[in-house]
């Protein structure tokens, strides 16, 4: 049974749990700690076990967002996130007993609710276009960043290391930055040893905003995308906004013009002549704009707002497609 098969069967029940309204029952969490324990039996790594669990877990909150139809998708996307944490918990319980000798001390701390005694962490979701693990791990050594502790697979995952506030946090993304000289965007969290999983949370929004925002490689942490944040993780505000966009992002004309107001911001001159159409014309689209979605794009604040839609829409949809 290869690899990919094996991770299919996980996810296939995963998935299959998130369609339950009521959460996993206890034989389901029985199935997934034996499906953890077959892992690790076959000596496959955990990271990419758990960093498809949590894909998954995304995709499916997106998916959900987008044929929202009444008022309990909030409710819906709770408990399916809630099932994700569940699931990895019971995967790296199962993988633990299978006694494999690898260090699972990140994934608990992510989502198994264990609280060291000290220190406090700074929580950091990296991508990137490799395995940097063991470089990773040189470099920490190196700048005697004891206790770090990480789950990483080809093109990212999760680092946690000791750090004493949000500057040391931030100097040590830096230090990883320079150090490695790899094109990676790290997404950083620093919260008290008793607030590990929330950083994780907090980090992983982060980075997806930033990857799907297309900004460049860097360090980045949640007042680069505070507006942006704030929405993913209201489902009712973040439905409501998507609802706005729709009428937008379905006639590319008009999508396209405020695309290019937004670039040239709010210089309705600039934009004409980047898309290569009248003043008028251009006038006569936002006036169509303001109709659909009843926000004014002349106005700084309608075009604010519809600007934030318009990057939501792109970061809900593609987290929708993506599955691992």
């Amino acid at each position: 049974m290869t690899v990919q098969h094996e991770l299919g069967v996980v996810l296939a029940d995963v998935g299959a749990l998130y369609r339950t309204a009521d959460g996993p029952s206890e034989p389901d969490l029985t199935r997934l700690r034996e499906l953890g324990i077959a892992w690790g039996r076959r000596n496959r790594p955990l990271a990419p076990l758990v960093l498809a669990v949590r894909r998954l877990t995304e995709s499916t909150v997106a998916a959900m967002i987008i044929g929202a139809a009444d008022g309990d998708v909030p409710q819906l996307v709770e408990t399916v996130r809630r099932t994700g944490v569940a699931a990895v918990r019971e995967l790296v319980r199962g993988f633990e007993q299978a006694a494999t000798g690898e260090d699972v001390t990140a994934a608990n701390l992510l989502w198994g609710g264990h609280v060291p005694p000290e220190p406090d962490y700074a929580v950091i979701a990296l991508r990137c276009v490799s395995n940097l693990g063991p470089r990773i791990d040189d470099v920490l050594t190196a700048r005697g960043r004891v206790g770090a502790v990480h789950l990483l697979s080809d093109g990212g995952g999760f680092l946690l290391a000791p750090a004493h506030d949000e500057k040391d946090a931030l100097q040590l993304c830096e230090e990883l930055c320079e150090e490695l000289a790899d094109p990676m965007w790290l997404a950083v969290a620093w919260r008290p040893n008793t607030e590990i999983e929330d950083a994780g949370v907090q980090a992983s929004v982060v980075l997806d905003l930033v990857t799907n925002l297309a900004e460049p490689p860097g360090v980045y942490d949640i007042e680069d995308v505070v507006v942006e944040y704030a929405l993913m993780r209201d489902t009712e505000a973040l439905v409501t906004l998507l609802a706005l966009i729709a009428p937008v992002v379905h006639q590319e004309p008009l999508r396209t013009t405020i695309e290019a107001l937004v670039a040239t911001a709010g210089n309705r001159s600039k934009a004409a002549s980047t898309l290569n159409i009248h003043r008028s014309t251009l006038d006569y689209r936002l006036n169509r704009v303001g109709q659909l979605t009843g926000c004014l794009p002349m106005t700084a604040r309608g075009l604010q707002t519809l600007a934030t839609a318009l990057t939501l829409h792109g970061v809900v949809h593609r987290a929708a497609q993506r599955r691992r």
